[in-house]
């Protein structure tokens, strides 16, 4: 692990949908959003990723 970033700041808990798109419109591709997501969660399939992206958002 690199100097100054200790094993603490690693994140444990799975992203929320709504973090999921923050990242894909900050310009991250739907296969970064997955890798991400699946790294903490490992039922996190593309399609599932896919469904929380491109599905409608309520406000």
């Amino acid at each position: 692990m690199a100097a100054g970033h200790p094993a603490s700041t690693r994140r444990a808990a799975p992203y929320t949908p709504d973090e999921l798109r923050a990242m894909f419109a900050a310009g991250d591709s739907v296969a970064q959003v997955h890798s991400r997501a699946y790294r903490l969660d490992r039922t996190m399939t593309k399609d599932r990723v896919r469904a929380i992206l491109f599905a409608p958002v309520t406000a």
